[in-house]
């Protein structure tokens, strides 16, 4: 049994582009600096002594700079290529973190963290282009889990030192190594990923695609779905820190402990999971899984009395919620990547990308305001209800894929289901 069990976690990595590996690398290299912004919440709070409603408006600066760096990152790759895109992304944005580490005032920090986080994000819709580049379509949804097992490896490593870092020598440190593994990441594209290339693998025949996102409604309604389902998962980043400290008095190491549960688990077994259901289902029969799961985690946090609940709660929820990411986002993104063609990809998949940055903005104010006007518990059941009823979104989309596809064409979309 254990020789099988082996067998079938190897068979899920076998096969992938050497270059996917490198990409993963580098995501790994990036992501484990990646200390500063699961703790920005506390740090503006305790350290800076902002309040929730300024700390959302500033964190929806973040993500109004995720919203134009993703815009600009998908044009940019389209322009002059996703080795570029990358490199620069990496590069700067480790000297913008040295910047941020020095700012005081609440509008010197928002106006840093959105130049922050636009350069930053530069490099996502650049990073899945390169996906799309290297690997056959067969392969995209595993090669998109290998780069979101290494973000979250780096996730997981990051968090646990970064919340350690910042209670025995300071939140000043976080923003200094960060900013190093920023530039490291730029250096290691410039030295190991191979410069724009062509397409290297033929897609299946799609059927008729709009060459414009904007005529493309199926796309458009995904995208709409995939940012109110983002908006409910980042509270995850933003409000749920503030709530375990807060309110369940978590010290900022466990915060990071718990958050690098989340980063951990996937890194554990996502690979594989996707292995056995890629091709099985459509891609949005998972995305409702995963999004069901999402939405339904927060109800545990409504803690009931107990020490022993109030600590069991929050790791329940951080492994439903983890679990519903599993199922979620890897097949969002095959489900957008299959969609594009070599002309239109990185414009494509950087409105892909502004689906979560746009979720960036909104998800800080919606949550912070809805907490401190009714509370922690309203917001969790608001949560849940919401997340439900974008799953009845995304099966009145899948129904809208199954009329578009002909009878005599099969694409992963329209695999035969179980």
């Amino acid at each position: 049994m254990l020789q099988n069990l082996y067998d079938r976690y190897y068979a899920s990595f076998s096969g992938l582009s050497p270059v996917i590996w490198l990409l993963s690398a580098v995501t790994l290299i990036n992501r484990a600096g990646t200390m500063v912004i699961p703790f920005m919440t506390i740090y503006l709070t305790n350290e800076l002594n902002f309040s929730v409603v300024q700390t959302g408006y500033i964190m929806a600066c973040f993500g109004l700079g995720s919203v134009a760096g993703s815009y600009l990152g998908g044009k940019l790759t389209d322009l002059i290529g996703y080795f570029q895109t990358m490199f620069w992304s990496f590069f700067l944005g480790g000297f913008m973190f040295f910047i941020l580490m020095y700012q005081r005032d609440f509008h010197s920090v928002a106006i840093v963290i959105f130049i922050l986080s636009l350069i930053n994000d530069l490099f996502r819709p650049a990073l899945f282009s390169a996906v799309a580049i290297f690997s056959p379509e067969k392969d995209r949804t595993r090669s998109i889990s290998l780069i979101r097992l290494a973000i979250n490896l780096g996730f997981g490593i990051g968090p646990a030192f970064g919340g350690f870092i910042a209670e025995t020598v300071g939140f000043s440190w976080l923003f200094v190594v960060d900013a190093f593994t920023c530039i490291f990441a730029g250096l290691f594209v410039w030295w190991k990923i191979p410069r724009n290339v062509k397409p290297q693998h033929q897609d299946t025949e799609k059927p008729q695609i709009p060459a414009s996102i904007f005529h493309d409604r199926i796309y458009l309604g995904f995208l709409f779905l995939t940012t109110m389902i983002a908006i409910i998962f980042m509270q995850l980043i933003f409000v749920i820190p503030v709530y375990l400290k807060d309110i369940l008095s978590f010290s900022e190491a466990n915060v990071g402990y718990l958050m690098a549960l989340n980063g951990l688990l996937i890194a554990a077994v996502e690979m594989p999971l996707v292995h056995h259901c890629d091709h099985r289902k459509t891609n949005l029969y998972w995305v409702m899984v995963g999004t069901g799961m999402v939405s339904m985690s927060y109800l545990f946090l409504v803690v009931p009395g107990g020490s022993l609940a109030w600590y069991l709660m929050p790791i329940l929820f951080m492994i439903t919620i983890s679990i519903g990411e599993i199922f979620m986002f890897p097949f969002t993104n095959s489900f957008a990547f299959n969609r594009t063609t070599d002309q239109n990809r990185g414009s494509y998949m950087g409105y892909y990308s502004m689906s979560f940055s746009i979720s960036l903005i909104i998800a800080p104010i919606v949550g912070f305001q809805v907490a401190d006007l009714f509370g922690f518990e309203i917001l969790f059941y608001f949560l849940a209800v919401a997340g439900l009823l974008i799953v009845l979104g995304f099966s009145f989309l899948q129904k809208k894929v199954d009329e578009e596809q002909p009878e005599n064409f099969k694409t992963t979309e329209q695999i035969v289901k179980l």
